[in-house]
């Protein structure tokens, strides 16, 4: 039996508690665009609140729908983090405290370029990605809208 010398167990738990790395500022300048659809209703975020909140990732003026990356390792639970907002793989938090849970007929869905993923809040933000985020019972072409409002990411 082999043995891991001590100093390394601590080393193990920091790396463990704190998820994926991040990397510094500057470490990377990419940018997605995303919108999030609550029972059908688009979601808001065009208000100072939310702009410029983190340095690592970030919306920025008057532009509600892009996703500024200065960082590796950015997710897109880290984004909602920096929000105060919550997404997981079964609901959608908004930063008032209203839950959007998979329920009965009512499911969070992620798209990712128009396609499903279950990556949900672990996807890592890339450069000229586009997001979708549907909370509800729509039916396909509903959910089709709702991708193609996602515009197209600049620069």
């Amino acid at each position: 039996m082999k043995h891991i010398p001590l100093f390394i167990f601590p080393i193990l738990f920091v790396s463990g508690c704190f998820g994926p790395y991040i990397g510094s500022v500057g470490s990377t300048h990419q940018h997605a665009t995303f919108k999030v659809y609550l029972d059908g209703n688009g979601l808001n975020l065009l208000n100072p609140k939310y702009m410029v909140k983190s340095q690592h990732v970030h919306m920025e003026g008057e532009d509600a729908d892009t996703i500024h990356k200065h960082a590796t390792g950015v997710t897109l639970g880290y984004f909602f983090k920096t929000l105060g907002m919550k997404l997981d793989n079964s609901c959608f938090t908004t930063d008032d405290g209203n839950n959007y849970c998979n329920n009965g007929d009512k499911t969070l869905k992620f798209y990712v370029n128009g396609v499903r993923s279950n990556d949900y809040d672990q996807h890592e933000i890339f450069n000229n990605e586009k997001y979708l985020i549907s909370y509800g019972n729509e039916n396909d072409s509903e959910i089709q809208k709702q991708i193609d409002s996602v515009s197209n990411p600049v620069g």
